[in-house]
């Protein structure tokens, strides 16, 4: 049989093991797309693209808009007519492919792009510490940067330098590349290859006004520079100006901080500034800027006053076809300057470009509505960055998208719903459920009753089956240390919490991270630590779990018993609380280890997952039959820490079961233990066994199906072996 099943297609195989089934236990898991499309395609109509998180605009001379689209690992090219393609990257991190195309090449990190007057694409490969150019006709190389840490090479070809990571580009009418690094320096590649500091002593601070610039101290600034090598230094909350003749200045801001627009009208170097992204020179002497914190586009005249050109302040996404002053934004996070005089706008959290136009309106540019797919099939609609998901009775999934500000509903037959948000962001309320503004939902769980819970902006709420939302726990206040504790739950302050699940009885638990312990809401609403002291650490182990030491607990999940399941992130481990309070880890030993190439090494599968290495717990789910899956996802930038789905089977057993381990889409149809994942965020499991997750950063919910299989006393020995290896 299982020679057979190395050469049978797949479904061959599945339909031959499943006629031999002799035992209810998987051996290997399918893996498929349940919902979201394919966001990234060459389209002929930007309207139609959906763009992840842009964080990087540049324009050339013919009118292309260029745009990093975040996490993709892709930079994209806008023509004038609409039509979008892919310049660089392969849609894998990573780095490689120079001297040859740039399509087929691996990129890392969030790039600062520009474009010189020969139409070559500069870009800050920011995790790689390169500088890199795609030449116009679509070759790749690096120009600066070895991908070694550190601060190295003045006076020499920048190829040989050494940079931290790195911030903003910036080119100027001669062809010479600026690039901004966290070390408080800027640095100049002019055109023969070399490289040296123009900005900052690498101390961060402020200093220095009046004398050279090589002298001052920069707080990890980012850079802007125009066509006549005047350098814009977006200090901590200053704009300053470094002359050809390498003299700084402040030109604006007041050194206080500002989130109003405070001081328009008036001389910019009086006026309040918040914090500042990205700016562009207006080619008069003039700068626009685009502020983070107040959501607003301001310029700085040539004259030394400032104004707001876009912008209320308000966080949204309205005012299209009217005066861009008039219009809500959502973090604006870059700017770029069109031949014809248009400010083009990268908004990172509402998935588009906006161009305010010479006369002052705006429109969305590029971008795809937020709930695009509404009514149709699940696996044809698009999420915004999928986080949590949880499944009711009745077989409904439910999905948050933490940056699409909804939570949307996938019924039996694969449609796809609004379910709660109205897609502006807000910070929640009581009502209809599609009329509340959510900012950023996250973690989901489900009663027997039909109430679906989430977590948005530290509050736990709750919807009801007739859809009115009201809050649940929290009072919307990030506090470090337990508060509430006896009382009603929505009388309490909850810090940061990543992780939900409720049970039958209407108990909600909840995973109180930063506060570093687990709570319980009862069904009349009184909420109780049950698990941790709120000191982080590791201990308490076989004793009481409100004795026990956890470090930012994470997911969690119940079993059918009572026991409490979470996922211990900190510690590297998942831990159990039993129904009588006590304390005990079923997973992970707390070490990490890696292999020769860096990769972290999964130890343990096959063996008891106590002694077993996790890498970033961050989610569980248990099924009917108490197995216990474990999402590995770390916060960190190598393309190979995490991302991927344990499975410890209720003899105490844990092998992988999907994923890689290296991020990035692919594997659909096959064995998942084959795919690549990226960013396994919450799990859920239904009575055939399926188990659901959330694949954050592919944009999609996807489903492992067991593939059932003949077991013999000799593979059982071998501790389940996988029937296709």
């Amino acid at each position: 049989m299982y020679r057979m099943c190395r050469t049978l297609s797949l479904l061959l195989c599945t339909i031959s093991v499943n006629a031999f089934a002799q035992s209810a236990v998987p051996l290997a898991y399918r893996i498929d797309t349940f919902a979201g499309a394919n966001p990234t395609r060459d389209v002929v109509d930007a309207h139609e693209e959906y763009i992840s998180y842009p964080n990087a605009l540049a324009v050339d001379s013919k009118g292309n808009v260029y745009y990093n689209d975040l996490s993709r690992a892709l930079i994209r090219k806008i023509a004038p007519d609409g039509t979008i393609t892919t310049v660089a990257g392969n849609g894998t991190s990573g780095y490689s492919g120079d001297g040859g195309p740039a399509t087929a090449a691996q990129i890392n990190g969030d790039a600062s792009l520009v474009v010189d007057d020969a139409g070559n694409l500069y870009f800050t490969d920011t995790y790689n510490l390169r500088v890199r150019k795609v030449t116009s006709d679509g070759i790749i190389s690096t120009i600066a940067g070895t991908g070694r840490a550190g601060f190295f090479g003045d006076g020499g070809p920048a190829s040989a330098a050494y940079f931290s990571l790195m911030g903003s580009l910036a080119i100027d009418g001669k062809g010479n590349i600026y690039v901004v690094s966290i070390d408080n320096r800027i640095r100049r590649i002019s055109t023969d290859g070399m490289i040296q500091t123009v900005v900052g002593t690498g101390r961060a601070g402020f200093s220095g006004d009046g004398g050279p610039a090589t002298q001052a101290q920069i707080n990890r600034a980012q850079v802007a520079v125009d066509r006549d090598g005047a350098i814009y230094v977006l200090d901590s909350l200053r704009i300053r100006k470094v002359t050809p003749d390498g003299i700084i200045t402040t030109i604006a801001g007041n050194g206080q901080f500002g989130s109003m627009g405070e001081g328009d009208g008036g001389p910019a170097t009086a006026a309040k500034i918040g914090i500042v992204a990205h700016a562009a020179p207006d080619g008069q002497g003039g700068l626009y800027i685009a502020e983070l914190n107040s959501n607003r586009v301001r310029h700085i005249r040539p004259d030394g006053i400032i104004e707001t050109v876009a912008g209320t302040g308000a966080l949204g996404y309205t005012g299209d076809g009217g005066p861009a002053t008039q219009a809500a934004l959502n973090f604006p996070f870059d700017l770029a300057l069109g031949p014809d005089g248009s400010v083009y706008v990268a908004e990172i959290f509402n998935h588009v470009i906006r161009r305010i136009a010479p006369d002052g309106t705006i429109s969305t540019y590029a971008g795809r509505p937020r709930n695009f797919g509404e009514g149709g099939p699940a696996t044809a609609a698009v999420l915004n960055d999928p986080n949590g998901i949880t499944l009711d009775q009745q077989g409904n999934l439910y999905v948050s998208e933490s940056s699409g500000s909804l939570i949307r509903k996938i019924d039996s037959g694969g449609v796809i719903t609004t379910y709660a948000g109205s897609g502006a962001q807000g910070q929640g309320g009581s009502g209809p459920a599609t009329s509340i503004a959510l900012r950023s939902p996250s973690m989901l769980a489900s009663d027997g009753a039909g109430n679906v819970y989430f977590i948005d902006s530290n509050v736990v709420w709750r919807e009801t089956p007739e859809g009115a939302i009201t809050s649940f726990a929290g009072m919307g206040v990030t506090q470090q240390g337990l508060n509430g504790d006896g009382g009603p739950a929505t009388g309490a302050t909850l810090g940061f919490p990543q992780g939900l699940a409720a049970d039958a009885l209407g108990n909600v638990y909840i995973a109180d991270s930063n506060n570093n312990v687990i709570r319980k809401v009862t069904a009349d609403g009184t909420i109780q630590t049950v698990a941790g002291t709120g000191k982080s650490g590791f201990g308490g182990d076989g004793g009481r779990a409100v004795d026990a030491q956890l470090a930012s607990p994470r997911g969690l999940a119940l079993d059918a018993r009572g026991n409490v399941y979470f996922a211990d992130y900190g510690n590297r481990r998942v831990r159990r609380i039993s129904p009588s309070g006590t304390i005990t880890t079923v997973a992970g030993n707390g070490a990490i280890s890696f292999l020769d190439n860096g990769w972290p090494d999964p130890q343990g599968d096959g063996g008891p997952a106590v002694l077993a290495q996790l890498f970033g717990p961050t989610s569980v789910a248990v099924d009917q039959m108490g197995d216990l899956f474990i999402g590995e996802h770390s916060y960190s930038y190598s393309p190979y820490w995490g991302n991927r789905i344990r499975r410890v089977t209720p003899d105490g057993i844990i092998d992988t079961i999907a994923g890689t381990g290296q991020y990035g889409f692919g594997g659909d149809g096959g064995l998942a233990r084959d795919a690549q994942l990226h960013w396994v965020s919450q799990l859920a499991t239904d009575a055939s066994g399926k188990v659901y997750f959330a694949d954050r950063l592919n944009y999609r919910v996807r489903v492992l199906t067991p593939l059932y299989g003949s077991l013999t006393p000799q593979s059982t020995d071998q501790k389940r072996i996988g029937l296709w290896e």
